[in-house]
């Protein structure tokens, strides 16, 4: 289903649940079911400060108080969700900055910002819409395999545990 640009309501899910089983003749399956933090939240903003400005290996690198394992798991490109929160006028940085994180990991690279305001120590930066499964830690238990899966078959009509 397509979502436009107002997020669904959990009624919504609710409705298209009851009515793919009422279109699998499954009315009376029991479904037990935790909408987690994909249906009662859309997106959240995540603050950081700047703890350090360093210049390595040809970047200017802007340590901060914040990882980017806090900032989702995709490929996303974050430098078009970052604004510098409390900027006087600055002009335009003219090397790579880029915005590490403080786990001490050099893979702890949260983007790299181009042509970007001057960023200092003190800053405080907001890194917007980053969706709602970012800053929360996943439980192993929704990492590991189920010991059951439950399968349909709409074209036989037939379940199968």
């Amino acid at each position: 289903y397509k979502v436009g640009n107002q997020f669904w309501e959990f009624s919504d899910y609710v409705r298209e649940v009851v009515k793919a089983l009422h279109d699998s003749n499954c009315e009376q399956l029991t479904i037990i079911y935790e909408p987690g933090n994909s249906i009662v939240r859309n997106a959240c903003s995540y603050h950081v400060s700047v703890i350090d400005v360093m210049q390595r290996d040809g970047f200017r690198d802007i340590l901060v108080n914040g990882t980017k394992y806090h900032c989702g798991s995709g490929l996303r490109d974050l430098a078009h969700s970052i604004r510098i929160e409390n900027k006087a006028t600055r002009s335009a940085c003219k090397e790579v900055q880029r915005i590490t994180g403080c786990t001490c990991k050099e893979s702890d690279i949260i983007c790299e910002l181009v042509d970007f305001p001057e960023i200092q120590k003190d800053d405080k930066l907001l890194i917007s819409d980053l969706g709602a499964y970012t800053i929360n830690e996943i439980p192993l238990f929704l990492l590991q395999a189920p010991e059951r899966y439950y399968v349909y078959d709409t074209a036989k009509n037939e379940h199968a545990l």
